[in-house]
């Protein structure tokens, strides 16, 4: 098996390879440890602010949680079942990056 770029038509090299193989789990990630903390930061200064009391915050803190953990399914459910997609063999990083991968093996099965 190899990978190939599809603009170029030639193998794909290291670095291309490690964002092809880390970079939207290392995106999903960020959605969970960065935004969902930011979120509720601001969301705790705002229901401060406003009085609002206790009730709101922990809705609000509850609904950016449930926000990103969807979002970190959607990332590895969806990715590895994109290749069932309309008879195509390629994962959505692979359309995303423009990817190719191909069997070259002399005896593929």
């Amino acid at each position: 098996m190899r990978v190939y770029d599809k603009t170029t038509g030639k193998p794909v090299k290291w670095g291309h390879m490690a964002i092809r193989e880390f970079g939207l789990p290392l995106a999903g990630l960020g959605i969970f440890f960065i935004i969902a903390p930011s979120f509720s930061w601001v969301s705790r200064n705002v229901v401060e602010a406003l009085n609002l009391g206790w009730i709101p915050l922990y809705l609000f803190l509850f609904l950016m949680i449930f926000i990103s953990v969807s979002v970190l399914l959607v990332v590895y459910i969806v990715d590895p079942l994109w290749i069932f997609r309309r008879g195509r063999r390629n994962r959505l990083t692979d359309v995303i990056l423009k990817t190719d991968v191909l069997n070259e093996s002399p005896n593929p099965r």
